[in-house]
């Protein structure tokens, strides 16, 4: 019996581009997949179109590229991506996929009008449930018709899938609406590379080390976390934030931290590899986000991976993962002083709330867990289609 052919589709390279959550997910879950496998993206560069192979570790997967995608367009990416991604049919007919593995709206409805004709399943991952495009960095999209059109995508893309995987409970309500099966699937992480440092302890007698890593955009809400570390240099505490990370927001937080005398304070590394991001989290005693919403964010999960407390608002995906007071903290509201205040708490509570972090994201979300979990999904998927041809 030959190994189901899963043809995975994400909005991204597979390697750098872009920086977040779908590019870092598509990394981490790609090598668990099974080695009949064809990885479908998107690149920043003539370079990275070229490529016909990613190494996965043991193994090369299969890499189709559908074209070079322009982030700073006035075409936004996600049309981009939709109409480069129609562009694979002949190549994506002529892999023979068993199932059609696809990471974001977009990609779903395209790959989907591929491969309609054929039978061919298709699983859609719900990432993020938000469709809020106030804080899109496409001026065209900061509307109700951009909420409108993003909404239609993501429930569009949910009709044309014979079953939806999401990263939070929140996720299976579009599922159930549309009357596909759902099953709960969260992100995943590299517990080998986040790890923790040694010993896992927070030193309440040392300087505070706050940690930060992600994209600098408007959601992210990071000025509350610098306006935060003044409360709590006011307070007489000793503190550090480390922001790891670019963006748009940077030349305003930067300014911002000039203008409240933290510039001796806060340090901004700029963009990080994996390898440095999971060193600033080894170097941290306390991770925060203080994003204004979020679906089920990876770099909270690398940090938890690391050992660190984190520090989070209630947003449904966070609080699906963390239990407050157990392994994290959750903070209500997005006031400087109430992150503040979660900080301290999270620095008292100390080491037990780290390690306890690290083995919920162990049990739950290392890459290997997940990325077997969606194989036996996929495969199973497969099967049922090809009994059903029977």
């Amino acid at each position: 019996m030959r190994d189901t052919r899963i043809l995975m589709a994400a909005p991204s390279d597979y390697r750098e581009f872009p920086v977040g959550g779908y590019t870092t997910y598509a990394r981490n879950v790609l090598p668990f997949l099974g080695r009949a496998v064809c990885a479908a993206g998107v690149d920043p560069d003539a370079e990275g179109a070229r490529r016909d192979g990613i190494e996965t570790g043991d193994h090369t997967v299969e890499y189709v590229s559908a074209g070079i995608v322009d982030p700073h367009s006035v075409v936004p990416v996600r049309v981009q991506v939709a109409s480069k991604m129609l562009r694979l049919r002949s190549r994506v007919l002529a892999w023979e996929p068993d199932v059609v593995y696809s990471n974001s709206p977009e990609t779903t409805v395209a790959l989907s009008r591929i491969v309609s004709g054929g039978g061919i399943p298709v699983v859609h991952h719900i990432h993020g449930t938000s469709t809020d495009t106030s804080h899109s960095p496409h001026i065209v999209l900061r509307n109700r018709a951009g909420t409108a059109a993003l909404t239609w995508l993501l429930e569009e893309a949910v009709r044309r899938s014979t079953l939806v995987l999401g990263v939070s409970a929140d996720s299976a309500q579009i599922a159930h609406r549309s009357g596909r099966p759902f099953e709960l699937v969260p992100a995943c992480v590299d517990t080998a590379l986040f790890r923790p440092a040694d010993p896992v302890a927070v030193r309440p007698e040392a300087p505070l080390r706050i940690a930060s890593v992600g994209r600098l955009d408007p959601v992210k809400n990071l000025s509350v976390l610098v306006r935060a570390v003044r409360v709590l240099a006011d307070s007489g505490v000793e503190v550090s934030l480390v922001i790891a990370g670019d963006g748009p927001e940077r030349p305003r937080l930067e300014s911002l931290a000039a203008e409240l005398g933290l510039s001796d304070s806060v340090e901004f590394l700029g963009t990080v590899d994996a390898e440095g991001a999971a060193e600033v989290f080894r170097a941290g005693d306390v991770a925060v986000l203080t994003s204004l919403w979020e679906g089920l964010p990876i770099s909270m999960l690398e940090a938890m991976s690391s050992g660190l407390v984190v520090v989070a608002p209630r947003l449904p995906g966070i609080a699906a993962t963390i239990e407050d007071g157990r392994n994290g903290i959750l903070f209500d509201g997005h006031d400087p002083a109430d992150v503040a205040e979660a900080i301290l708490r999270g620095r008292a509570a100390g080491g037990p709330l780290g390690r306890r972090a690290r083995r919920t994201v162990q049990r739950d979300c290392s890459a290997q867990v997940v990325g077997a979990r969606v194989a036996e999904l996929l495969d199973s998927v497969a099967r049922h289609r090809t009994e059903g041809e029977r």
